[in-house]
């Protein structure tokens, strides 16, 4: 059956005016949180206890001077070093054939400085065995079949198993490494792990 784009236009229309909407709303709660920013008469000490006694499920920064304090950048070293990795996948389909599944592993490495370079490389791996589509527990015990999410934890850790600073020829100065460092999950717990080393 074709797709009706008449039917579709006045759904359109709908979606831009709440897309609108929230725009406004959206530079309301901007601006609301630059007033907050900017007030000093804000209990500093009470945010602190607010802060510590939040439960969160991520890491929250802690509060060391004023909210509204500005800082110079630090000069530009002379010579440096960016580094990246990243990953895709491509998922397990249980209505295929045959149970596969991709990561694709990106990685950039760039060299500012007397000798600018840049080295960027993608790595494509296709698992197809048995042993691919479970996640075995170091310790023994049952096993566990791969879906979407442990696929999504294992891509992004990866990256951090791969990194791009192993393929490094000569001492930099680290100006930035791979975000899949601190990614957390169970497969953690069973024994992965991934050392970054001071370079």
């Amino acid at each position: 059956m074709s797709l009706d784009l008449t039917k579709v236009a006045a759904q359109v229309t709908g979606m831009i005016s709440r897309l609108k909407d929230a725009r406004e709303e959206r530079q309301q709660r901007l601006q609301f949180a630059l007033d907050t920013l900017r007030n000093r008469a804000i209990d500093l000490e009470d945010l602190k206890r607010k802060i510590a006694a939040s439960k969160t499920t991520w890491l929250v920064a802690e509060l060391v001077e004023g909210l509204d304090r500005r800082y110079q950048a630090p000069p530009t070293p002379a010579e440096f070093t960016v580094m990246a990795s990243d990953g895709s996948h491509i998922d397990v389909d249980r209505h295929r054939s045959t149970r596969c599944y991709l990561i694709n592993i990106g990685s950039a490495v760039i060299n500012y400085g007397i000798e600018p370079d840049a080295t960027l490389a993608s790595s494509p791996r296709l698992y197809s065995d048995e042993k691919d589509m479970v996640i075995s527990h170091p310790g023994g015990g049952r096993d566990y079949l791969l879906d979407s999410n442990l696929l999504g934890t294992k891509r992004s850790i990866e990256p951090s198993l791969a990194s791009p600073a192993t393929s490094m020829t000569r001492p930099v100065r680290i100006a930035s490494a791979n975000k899949a460092a601190s990614a957390l999950s169970p497969l953690w717990t069973w024994g992965t792990s991934a050392t970054i080393s001071d370079m």
